[in-house]
């Protein structure tokens, strides 16, 4: 309860603080919030974020495979420019079938990109057995957006410092790939406002 107190208390003092201080003290801050509701260990979780935060993310096409839905106007290829990019990781150790389900939630965030203040990344790292499933999946999961999907491993490769457990891969990343926030916008309100106020800081 104190801590979401503070958040409040953070986000009304954002108003009067310049928007590299405040996204200094949002990346502690968020992670602290992320791993308590997630993990019991401290310890262990501080090194998890630290190791998180150690280096930028990684993020090339080379090796994963481009899947489009039609009703998404951004064709391969075609880059929106913006200072942030918002990525959603679903691991190896994830059911990617389970998970693209409920990605139709993310077409609430489409505006944010045509408006040019975020990119919008969703990789999947499904078995290679798994992938026409998950091909399947996206076409009839509404989600209006692209997708890339990694069965070789290429992701993770370039990016050991990413935890496994899920709670880590929903990465909101600078224009250098270094991690500015963690966590899910759209299972949080408090993370939602945080993405808000850095997104629209000019």
């Amino acid at each position: 309860m104190k801590t979401i107190q503070f958040l409040h208390s953070l986000l009304c003092w954002s108003k009067y603080t310049s928007v590299k201080t405040l996204i200094k003290i949002l990346v502690v801050l968020i992670s602290v919030v992320v791993v308590m509701g997630s993990c019991s260990n401290d310890k262990i979780l501080k090194e998890k974020l630290e190791t998180l935060y150690s280096s930028p993310v990684v993020f090339t096409t080379s090796g994963l495979l481009y899947v489009d839905n039609p009703a998404y106007k951004n064709k391969q290829g075609k880059t929106v420019k913006a200072r942030y990019t918002l990525l959603v990781y679903n691991g190896a150790g994830e059911c990617s079938v389970c998970a693209m389900g409920k990605m139709s939630e993310w077409n609430a965030l489409l505006n944010l990109e045509k408006e040019g203040l975020i990119n919008l990344v969703f990789i999947f790292s499904p078995s290679k057995m798994e992938k026409e499933k998950l091909i399947t999946a996206y076409y009839s999961s509404g989600l209006e957006h692209s997708i890339r999907i990694d069965t070789c491993g290429v992701f993770p490769e370039q990016n050991p410092q990413i935890s496994q457990e899920s709670v880590f891969h929903t990465l909101l990343l600078d224009s250098t790939g270094n991690v500015v926030l963690v966590g899910d916008p759209l299972k949080n309100s408090k993370i939602k406002e945080l993405y808000h106020n850095i997104l629209t800081a000019r």
